[in-house]
């Protein structure tokens, strides 16, 4: 097929040469017609010259030396074609408007006469004079009129410098002998003209020679050439093609004999590769078969062993029951959660588990579950062999063979007593004090509010008394915290006992107590229920064969006489408390509007709070977050502070409660969200790795429904990472609304924050809760931190609350961390990060970049790393820039 094309390219390739031959040779042809034109153009020009110098040399002087004149001339009709020529021969003629101008000068006429036999001998069809100005002097051309200016002619330009030209003018209009005006082969010549030898050019002879008839004999000598050339090159193409069609036969059959060969080897070639291959996969099918039953085996076995060894070895019971509900097979967890042995539980109905804390009812609506749906979850109590009651939370499934039916059912369950108690331990521990067993503050706020309610609605007076025990940290400071603990537990014993049965008596602080004094008829009884009160303290507590005498300062707020609200009642009775011990103690205080003198500082704090942000007066100061392992600065927590002009720096302490008890919390907290965010953003720029950035939410924050939105808008306009911005809300923000605070949590987690429960245990604590909340983090509240060491029910709740924490993949962080035996006891019990004046007080920013310079250049051996020296105690060896600003050696 190759030789096929290349034949194919040769003869395309001959019939383009025998197309450029031809070409070639006419374009030859032209190029010697022209030149032959202009030669005899120039042997005309040298006769023609002889005849104007010899015959017309006097006219032409004569006409040069007249000068143009402006005479009148005769416009006549145009003549009859047949008698033009006749008036060419004795008038200078040009046409105006369709008629012919005769101009009536004798040296015209007598021109026209001599140059009449000139034009005829020289078959020259026009003839025009020019004088040195170019302008027309004599034509025999009708067009031009006398003094017409042709000075722009570039031919005439040319023979007024002197140059004789010659020029080829194809398709020139000419009037014929018989008026018929037709497109001539014109040769135009230009002779220039001078009436003395040697002088400058006086005018210029023009004239045309007819070379039609020549041009028209060259035409067809060229075309006979052509074709002579034409069938000359076809014959040599008829040829050259015969030879090659000839040769394409032989390339084509050579072609077919060798495709056949190749075609009967491919079929050869391709039954060889059918029968290797259908021998090739009969041979696979059977390997892959034989696999997949060795595997299918196998796997099988390895289930077998799996199920079984989960069946025997699941903290979850187990048990397999028929249609009707006998149980088949138990595992060992059943054994061990319900009492009964395989032996006794198999043959035997499910019912045997039920008790009492069901109805039939209850028990049927399962069984309808299961008969509808093949399934039912949920939480049940079921009984032990032994008869105790225990909460468990079943899943049962129907199994169903090939047609559907149902031929056993599973039932999983876990026993809950464990969790049920420890939820109920939690609950009792964030809602007492683990000391005494009295109601913490919490639950005397609920109490409070229930008082005050029953008071409102029997228009009866209560008592809230605030019992501190004067100069009790010198018992603590003289005998040790044992021995004051025991005093505290006496001291709520001999409380409790002096109370009537419709009072309650709560501990909110470490020498603290509170009484709510209800059903009162007039404020006079709560003084008389005080001075009991310090009667009762006024004896003697033998502890450990030793006596101590104490006194007690109390503090009295009378609902609703001095106000409608608790946490103000605590607040104002804790004041007269203070008040009665700076009289010296062992004293009763009411609340009077001297004591009111506090709210007027309030007052100031509000007013002057609601033009801080307007002045720049709050700034931002973060206390770091500590990685109890590396001692590496993980994070830091944002803190507001306020310099007042008037007030000087206003404790948050002082101001906090107040903003939040306005609608200033809000503007404060977004101004201190979008600052943190923004020094965050400064860290990072100044190369420092990035760390996460905790910022408190207040309640009023949290419950407006703009608050995503806000943070959105805080994060795209300072450029901070989500990931790394913590919300701080703590337990009380959940419980008012809990449907709206799941909803705000999802979507705030939906934007990658990280939420964390602050000061927790001081609040509502729950697991139920806690599964229900998307949080990332727990924060113990300080309170616990502070007496962890010596206080066992501070550590147990700690204990508690980080082994809960864990066990919901939850990570905690412990504030208020300030010796180093209490960072010790937390990362023993697995806290991930802590923060305390053990590291740092809250700082600057200046200082915090301090911090995580050394973090750049130390790496994990920097001054956080806590080192454990032989006797075992913690030593924090802090950064130089804070020991110097702390005075640290």
């Amino acid at each position: 097929m190759r030789g096929v094309r290349r034949m194919r390219l040769l003869v395309a390739f001959g019939l383009l040469s025998f197309l450029t031959m031809v070409g070639l040779v006419g374009l030859w042809h032209w190029q010697a017609m022209i030149a032959q034109l202009l030669a005899q153009g120039q042997t005309g020009l040298a006769l023609l010259s002889r005849v104007v110098v010899s015959d017309l040399g006097p006219d032409l002087s004569a006409l040069l030396a007249t000068p143009l004149e402006s005479a009148a001339t005769t416009v006549a009709p145009r003549p009859e074609p047949s008698r033009l020529d006749t008036r060419l021969a004795s008038h200078h003629l040009r046409a105006h408007a369709g008629a012919i101008i005769v101009e009536s000068r004798p040296e015209l006429s007598r021109l026209d006469a001599r140059l009449a036999p000139h034009l005829r001998a020289h078959a020259i069809s026009q003839v025009t004079v020019f004088n040195a100005r170019g302008e027309v002097l004599f034509s025999t051309d009708y067009r031009h009129a006398t003094g017409q200016d042709r000075s722009n002619d570039e031919a005439v330009k040319a023979a007024l410098a002197g140059r004789v030209t010659t020029v080829l003018d194809a398709g020139e209009s000419v009037l014929g002998p018989d008026g018929v005006t037709t497109d001539r082969f014109l040769l135009k010549s230009h002779l220039p003209l001078t009436r003395e030898s040697g002088s400058a050019v006086d005018g210029v002879f023009e004239w045309h020679q007819d070379v039609t008839p020549f041009v028209a004999r060259i035409r067809a000598s060229l075309w006979q050439e052509m074709v002579t050339v034409g069938l000359f090159m076809t014959v040599v193409v008829g040829v050259f093609g015969l030879v090659v069609r000839r040769l394409i036969r032989h390339i084509r059959a050579h072609e077919q004999n060798r495709v056949q060969f190749i075609q009967q080897i491919q079929q050869d070639k391709s039954e060889l590769e059918r029968r290797i291959q259908e021998r090739t996969r009969e041979l696979t099918r059977t390997n892959q078969a034989l696999k997949i039953e060795v595997e299918v085996r196998r796997q099988t076995e390895v289930e077998l062993c799996l199920a079984a060894s989960v069946y025997q070895n699941t903290t979850e019971g187990i048990m397999v029951m028929d249609p009707k509900g006998v149980i088949e097979s138990v595992n060992p967890a059943f054994v061990a959660i319900t009492g009964y042995s395989e032996d006794e539980a198999i043959h035997r109905p499910m019912g045997m588990l039920y008790s009492t804390q069901h109805d039939a009812a209850f028990h049927r609506q399962i069984e309808q579950e299961l008969a509808t749906h093949g399934c039912w979850r949920g939480e049940m109590w079921c009984q032990r062999k032994n008869g105790a009651i225990y909460p468990e939370f079943a899943n049962i499934n129907a199994i169903r063979d090939g047609d559907g039916a149902i031929r056993q059912f599973v039932k999983v369950f876990t026993d809950l007593s464990g969790i049920r108690s420890s939820e109920q331990q939690l609950h009792f521990l964030v809602h007492h004090d683990s000391l005494t067993g009295l109601p913490n503050r919490l639950q005397l706020k609920d109490r409070m509010r229930q008082s005050f309610s029953y008071a409102v609605r029997f228009n009866q007076i209560v008592g809230v008394l605030f019992l501190g025990i004067d100069r009790f940290t010198l018992i603590n400071e003289a005998v040790g915290r044992n021995v004051g603990d025991r005093i505290l537990r006496d001291v709520a014993l001999r409380l409790t006992q002096s109370l009537r049965d419709e009072d309650s008596l709560a501990r909110v602080g470490g020498d603290e107590f509170v009484v709510i004094a209800t059903g009162l008829l007039q404020g006079g009884n709560a003084g008389r229920i005080a001075r009991k009160l310090l009667a009762t303290l006024s004896e003697p507590f033998l502890v450990e064969q030793e006596r101590y005498y104490l006194s007690a300062s109390i503090g009295i707020t009378l609902f609703p006489l001095d106000d409608e609200d608790e946490d103000s009642h605590l607040k104002k009775s804790e004041s007269a408390m203070r008040r009665a011990k700076e009289q010296g103690g062992n004293a009763i205080q009411f609340f009077t509007k001297e004591i009111d003198s506090v709210s007027s500082k309030r007052m100031a704090i509000e007013n002057g709070l609601r033009l801080a942000l307007e002045r720049d007066e709050l700034f931002l100061h973060y206390q770091p977050q500590i990685d109890v392992v590396t001692g590496r600065l993980m994070g830091v927590e944002a803190l507001v502070r306020w310099k007042s002009p008037e007030l000087g720096l206003v404790s948050p302490v002082n101001f906090i409660p107040i903003a939040e008890e306005s609608d200033l919390i809000v503007s404060i907290g977004e101004w201190v969200l979008r600052s943190a965010c923004q020094q965050n953003m400064l860290w990072l720029e100044e190369g420092f790795a990035p760390i996460r950035m905790a910022v408190n939410l207040s309640a009023r924050q949290f419950q407006n429904p703009e608050l995503p939105t806000r943070i959105s808008r805080i994060l795209q306009d300072t450029g901070m990472d989500s990931h790394y911005l913590e919300l701080e809300l703590t337990e009380g923000m959940f419980m008012r609304d809990i449907g709206g605070t799941v909803a705000t949590l999802h979507t705030l987690k939906a934007m990658n924050l990280q939420l964390s429960i602050d000061d927790f245990g001081t609040g509502y604590s729950s697991l139920s809760y806690l599964k229900r909340f998307p949080i990332h983090t727990l924060k113990i509240d300080r309170a616990f931190v502070r007496d962890i060491i010596a206080d066992p029910d501070d550590a147990a709740i700690t204990k508690t609350i980080i082994a809960m924490a864990k066990n919901l993949n939850l990570q905690v962080v412990a504030e208020g961390v300030a010796s180093p035996d209490q960072l010790e006891f937390l990362r023993s019990l697995g806290c991930d990060l802590v923060q305390g004046f053990l590291f740092s007080q809250p700082v600057g920013p200046e200082e915090i970049a301090l911090y995580l310079q050394e973090d750049r250049l130390y790496g994990q051996k920097h001054s956080f790393a806590p080192k454990l020296h032989s006797g075992g105690a913690s030593v924090i060896i802090f950064p130089e820039a804070l020991r110097q600003s702390e005075g640290i050696d």
